[in-house]
């Protein structure tokens, strides 16, 4: 039936509907946010199989996952080759589960060997211990398997030349291993007990409770060439080390805030600290030698800043938030999605701590519905500005 056969009254509603729906869905359609450019790789996983750690090569071609493994109850590590899209390794690490999130998962400056930590089971004792295994890509052959002693390598990363690794410890000392041999090479501690006459960087505080001077560490993390650690306290310290010369440069109170490696990161050269104060929905740079706040920037970017080599930008990642956001250190500038929701692409909610390619290129995140994402940032850029 035709709408000419239509009462004249009805053909007037019809109308009347089409004008409607030209004047409110149209608008609606053009509010929507723009799209992002597709990744370059995309690496799904379901619930139970959310890797817990992400790790870009150096030089930007192979991506690492540390995740559950499907077909047993251990962990697995994938590398993927990123251009080509093919998996190169898949090997499960027996008797071992769960991570840190800040436990040391990165590739060798060569590129010839993964290093990842877990929980590995005791036969003997029916208990179960910190683990770092060292293996080799893309064979798959377990070059190394060190044991930490108890209280060590929950947090850390490779240090100088991926001669020794750089672990935590619960006193806020760091203790170094050779990745060779698995031993521990040294322990780098500080005084027992800090002069309270530190510089004051933050107005404002809480005063600091003498019994917590030397307390367990919350967050531990080391710059791309492993030439300098950072460690955040349970008592709200912040101390930068020198690895190479085994010392500390400096330790200054902080404010009472989020205490994990997600709110650190070292600039590229190592000559700045970048740390997110939540509390004061701020990001501060931190003078790397000699300690002290250089600029601070009250942004509320999110928990999660990564420097991008060869620029003068951070790229930004929250939990159970979506989307892109940067800060534009030249220009002083915020780029991308606002957190209050101005923009939003469902699915984008960081899991985990994000990765950046030495070469500055490439931008690894893990997403709470569409898996493992890796991003060309140079093609971020032009769609959120």
């Amino acid at each position: 039936m035709g709408s000419s056969s239509l009462p004249r009254g009805w053909r007037r509603a019809v109308m009347a509907l089409a004008v409607i729906s030209c004047v409110v869905v149209l608008p609606i359609r053009a509010a929507a946010p723009p799209l992002l450019p597709s990744p370059i790789l995309t690496v799904p996983h379901d619930l139970e199989r959310v890797p817990y750690r992400l790790a870009l090569s150096p030089d930007g071609k192979r991506l690492l996952l540390l995740r559950p493994s499907a077909t047993s109850f251990c962990n697995r590590i994938e590398v993927w080759d990123i251009r080509a899209k093919k998996r190169l390794l898949e090997r499960d690490l027996p008797r071992s589960w769960g991570a840190h999130s800040g436990g040391p998962c990165a590739f060798t400056r060569d590129g010839s060997a993964v290093v990842v930590a877990g929980h590995k089971g005791d036969a003997v004792t029916m208990g179960t211990h910190t683990c770092i295994w060292v293996v080799e890509v893309p064979s798959g052959k377990i070059r190394k398997e060190i044991r930490p002693a108890p209280s060590k390598g929950m947090r850390g990363g490779l240090g100088p030349g991926d001669k020794c690794l750089v672990l935590s410890s619960d006193d806020e000392a760091i203790a170094l291993y050779d990745l060779e041999t698995g031993k521990e090479t040294a322990r780098l501690k500080g005084p027992e007990k800090m002069p309270h006459d530190y510089p004051v960087v933050e107005p404002g505080k809480i005063p600091a409770d003498p019994a917590r001077a030397v307390n367990r560490t919350e967050g531990l993390v080391v710059s791309r060439d492993g030439k300098w650690a950072a460690v955040l306290t349970e008592g709200h310290w912040l101390s930068v080390w020198d690895v190479e010369k085994k010392k500390r440069l400096w330790r200054s109170e902080v404010s009472h805030d989020t205490r994990s490696e997600r709110v650190l990161d070292f600039s590229p050269d190592g000559a700045y600290l970048a740390r997110v104060a939540s509390r004061r929905d701020s990001i501060q740079l931190w003078d790397r030698a000699r300690g002290g706040i250089v600029v601070e920037r009250a942004l509320a970017l999110g928990g999660c800043p990564r420097f991008v080599p060869g620029t003068r930008q951070m790229i930004f990642s929250k939990t159970n938030l979506c989307g892109f956001v940067g800060w534009d250190m030249a220009k002083d500038r915020v780029w991308g999605k606002s957190w209050a929701g101005k923009r939003s692409w469902d699915g984008l909610a960081c899991n985990g701590i994000p990765a950046v390619s030495d070469d500055g290129k490439l931008y690894a995140i893990n997403t709470a519905e569409k898996g493992v994402l890796v991003y060309e940032i140079d093609r971020i850029w032009p769609a959120v500005e």
